[in-house]
């Protein structure tokens, strides 16, 4: 039996999008779903307790994914173990063939294939994502951003999640580069923002994320370091692709990188941990 840990934060308008496509990808991966209201002041607790048995929910008032993560984690039963945002939607066969190759024993942290649903974004937010999932750091092992999945043996690595806000990035960095995988055969799907300015808040908390992370847990640098090593050895493709890329993604990329990298460094410099800058308009 496998686990799938859900935290959500007033979520009632995705989390019946997500339960379903969760449910739907257990008919092939026998499982269990947990899902961890923390501080919610909307409808997400009765929405999944709707979902009956296949879903346990629990509900603590502190607004705190981590504290929703360490409390799912300690009430899961199965492995290999999926930790998923409470937002995105999966492939029928999303948990399945993950589960698979987890079990395989080499590999111990894995994700599918990302989407992103830009549909309804600016055409600013759908030129930075066109170029965004082409960067190598996608292409080569990336999990994380919405859904990772763990063995035992890599559930063992750490003892809880942190508090922090780059609880994927600090997953994804107890592995080396060779113990991480992107299951090409399956995917999950991100709502993208709807304008740039929501766009640039998401990106900033990232990027505080892990100048908090590099700070707080200096030790976990050397698996970033050696994924950014195998992105360089793809650069001459990536520079090839890039040549051929249209001006205006490529500008669009840059000045939300270079915006959020700016606002992250104010906040980092101030210590504003705790101001939660989450998009809402792909919640709508």
């Amino acid at each position: 039996m496998i686990s799938i840990i859900i935290p959500a934060y007033n979520e009632a308008s995705v989390i019946t999008r997500t339960l379903k496509s969760v449910a739907q990808a257990l008919t092939a991966e026998p499982g269990e779903i947990i899902v961890v209201c923390n501080g919610c002041r909307d409808e997400t607790f009765d929405i999944a307790s709707s979902f009956g048995e296949q879903v346990r929910v629990f509900n603590i008032e502190q607004g705190s994914k981590i504290a929703a993560l360490n409390l799912g984690d300690e009430q899961a039963q199965g492995f290999p173990r999926f930790f998923l945002d409470a937002d995105i939607e999966l492939s029928p066969n999303a948990l399945h063939d993950t589960s698979k190759v987890l079990r395989e024993g080499r590999i111990h942290a894995a994700a599918p294939r990302m989407k992103c649903n830009t549909a309804q974004s600016s055409w600013m937010v759908r030129s930075f994502y066109r170029t965004w999932l082409d960067r190598p750091y996608h292409r080569l092992g990336h999990v994380g951003s919405g859904f990772v999945g763990i063995s035992e043996i890599g559930r063992s690595r750490f003892e809880q999640f942190p508090n922090i806000i780059a609880d994927d990035e600090f997953v994804r960095r107890q592995f080396t580069p060779q113990e991480r995988a992107v299951i090409d055969s399956a995917t999950f799907t991100i709502r993208a923002p709807h304008d740039v300015r929501s766009l640039i808040k998401v990106k900033t908390r990232a990027r505080l994320g892990t100048l908090q992370l590099n700070a707080t847990h200096p030790e976990l640098q050397m698996n970033a370091k050696a994924q950014a090593e195998n992105n360089r050895d793809s650069v001459h493709s990536a520079n090839n692709e890039t040549s051929e890329r249209n001006w205006i993604d490529k500008a669009a990329y840059g000045f939300v990188v270079l915006t959020s990298r700016y606002r992250a460094r104010r906040q980092f410099a101030r210590a504003q941990f705790t101001t939660w800058e989450r998009d809402e308009t792909s919640r709508q």
